[in-house]
């Protein structure tokens, strides 16, 4: 694996685009002043559940995080081509408890929304004993993992509702 400086960012002409995380790994989009405030629903399916008296700040031509991530790739952001959404856990590898208003590595403090998707559907595990035997049951709650870094908590979040992204790529 190549090793950057921790403060390593990928940048162009039109400004900073990366940072790469060295303890995790992983290079995590830089947002700029233009795309900072737009927000987007979990799943395509979910676009038009967006109610038009409370429509957030949304981007002109896409809606979702799938269609975020595709246009990242086929655009070659930064140069690469393999943009995803993080993990719930590559989120809070991000959560910094430095007593700041955010809770996030400082290198991304700057340009940075409260609380950001995941690809982490919420899953409920219950576990049965009865008799001395014990088994688990595993059932889908309908939600995605968010990673909120004011509180700084992980919290479910309905597919439905807005939120921003910010996009991950595992360094080769």
């Amino acid at each position: 694996m190549i090793q950057y400086d921790q403060d390593a960012f990928i940048e162009f002409d039109d400004g900073v685009l990366a940072w790469v995380d060295n303890d995790s790994g992983l290079m995590w989009e830089v947002k700029s002043k233009e795309n900072i405030g737009f927000m987007y629903v979990w799943h395509k399916n979910k676009v038009d559940d967006i109610a038009e008296s409370c429509k957030p700040e949304l981007e002109p031509e896409i809606r979702d995080c799938t269609s975020y991530v595709e246009r990242m790739n086929r655009e070659l952001y930064a140069g690469f081509s393999d943009w995803r959404l993080p993990t719930k856990e590559e989120l809070q590898s991000l959560i910094n408890n430095n007593g700041e208003v955010r809770y996030i590595k400082d290198p991304l403090r700057y340009n940075t929304c409260p609380a950001y998707w995941s690809d982490s559907p919420t899953m409920v595990v219950n576990v049965y004993k009865v008799s001395g035997a014990e088994w688990k049951d595993t059932a889908y709650i309908p939600g995605v993992h968010i990673v909120d870094f004011v509180k700084p908590d992980t919290l479910r979040y309905e597919p439905g509702n807005t939120l921003w992204i910010r996009c991950v790529r595992t360094l080769d």
